[in-house]
C-alpha cells in the first residue's frame, strides 16, 4: 500500500513525500475546519499513514548490542524536535513576564513538556496536553519497542518466515492490549499506550518492505477501500493519541485502504506533472512539504498551543 521501491540508498522517495505532504497538509485543513465529513475522512486515515510510512522506512535488522545506539539515534531525530518546539512554546507563553523582568513564570508549560501526553491528564497542576507534538513522543515509543521485537525475534526464529511472523504477530499482540488497556489507567507520560497501540500500523508498513502495490491481490486492494467506506458510514472514530480505534480490525483496515488512495492520489499527481507544467509546481511544493513534515508539525504545533497566528491576526486589527 505505499510506494515500493527495491532500494534502500539514502535517496528520498519522491512519492513517499508527496503522501506526507498531502497528508501533514490534511492535518493542519482538519484542526481548524469546521466541516465535520471532510474531518472524519481525513481523521480516518492520517496518522496511521505516517506509522505505516515509519514501518516501511523502518531498519530490518536488529541487533540487541545496538539498541542504545538505535535509541540515541531515534531520540536525536525525534526528542529533540519535540523539546525544542516546547521550550518555544514555553518562551512564546512567558513572553510578557521576560519582557517586563518577571521571574514568577508559571510552570505548566514545563510540566506540559515533561509530560508528553497527547491526552488530556487533569493533573493536580492544571490540564497537561502538548497537541499535535504527541505524535513524536508516540512515534519514538513505537520505533524502540519495534527494534526490540525484532530482537527478540531474533533470537527465537531462526528462519526469516518465521521471524517475519513472530515480529507481526508480537505486535498484534501488544497493540491491541495497550488499546484495551488505555481506557482504565490515567494517561502514561511520553505517549506510551499510544505508541505500542500503533504498533499494528508499524509493523504493516515494515511487512511491505520491498513490495509493490500492484503486487497486493485486486481483492485485498478492494477489501481496504470498502473497509474504509464502511468506517466513514459507520463513523467510527479512530484517534491515536487517545487509543479510539472504534470496531479496531475494522479501522485498521480502513486506515490501510486510506493510505492506499492517497498512494493512487499521489501516482496520479505524478502523471499530470508529466503532461502539466502547473501540477508539476504543485508536485514539487508537495514534495517539499512531505520532506519537512516534521518541521511542519513542529511549526503546527507552535501555533496551536501558543496562538501565535492569532495574537498576530489581532494584533494586525
Amino acid at each position: 500500500m505505499l510506494t515500493l521501491l527495491h532500494t534502500h540508498t539514502r535517496a528520498r522517495n519522491a512519492t513517499l513525500d508527496l503522501m506526507k505532504g498531502i497528508t501533514i497538509l490534511l492535518m493542519i485543513y482538519a484542526h481548524v475546519s469546521d466541516i465535520e465529513f471532510v474531518n472524519r475522512i481525513v481523521f480516518s486515515f492520517h496518522m496511521p499513514l505516517f506509522f505505516l510510512l515509519a514501518g516501511y522506512l523502518s531498519k530490518d535488522n536488529c541487533e540487541a548490542k545496538e539498541i542504545l545506539p538505535f535509541i540515541a539515534k531515534s531520540g536525536k531525530r525525534l526528542l529533540i524536535p519535540y523539546v525544542v518546539t516546547m521550550l518555544l512554546i514555553c518562551l512564546w507563553i512567558w513572553r510578557f513576564e521576560i519582557i517586563k523582568l518577571r521571574f514568577d513564570l508559571t510552570l505548566h508549560p514545563l510540566l506540559n513538556l515533561l509530560w508528553g501526553s497527547g491526552d488530556v491528564y487533569n493533573s493536580g497542576y492544571g490540564r497537561l496536553y502538548v497537541g499535535p507534538l504527541w505524535f513524536l513522543m508516540a512515534i519514538f515509543v513505537t520505533r524502540v519497542v519495534f527494534y526490540m521485537i525484532g530482537c527478540v525475534a531474533d533470537k527465537c526464529a531462526g528462519r526469516e518466515v518465521w521471524r517475519t511472523i513472530l515480529i507481526l504477530l508480537l505486535s498484534a499482540i501488544l497493540s491491541v492490549a495497550a488499546i484495551v488497556l488505555y481506557p482504565y489507567v490515567e494517561p502514561l507520560p511520553w505517549n506510551v499506550l499510544p505508541g505500542i497501540a500503533a504498533l499494528s500500523f508499524y509493523a504493516i508498513g515494515w511487512g511491505m518492505k520491498n513490495r509493490k502495490v500492484q503486487n497486493i491481490p485486486i481483492w485485498m486492494r478492494v477489501m481496504l477501500v470498502v473497509a474504509l467506506g464502511v468506517v466513514l458510514m459507520l463513523n467510527l472514530r479512530i484517534d491515536l493519541r487517545s487509543c479510539e480505534y472504534g470496531i479496531i480490525p475494522l479501522n485498521i483496515l480502513g486506515a490501510c485502504g486510506g493510505t492506499l488512495l492517497v498512494y493512487y492520489i499521489c501516482k496520479g499527481i505524478e502523471w499530470l506533472a508529466n503532461k502539466c507544467r502547473a501540477i508539476s509546481s504543485v508536485r514539487d511544493f508537495l514534495i517539499w512539504c512531505g520532506g519537512g513534515s516534521l518541521a511542519i508539525l513542529c511549526m503546527h504545533s507552535l501555533d496551536l498551543m501558543g496562538g501565535v497566528s492569532t495574537y498576530f491576526a489581532g494584533f494586525l486589527g
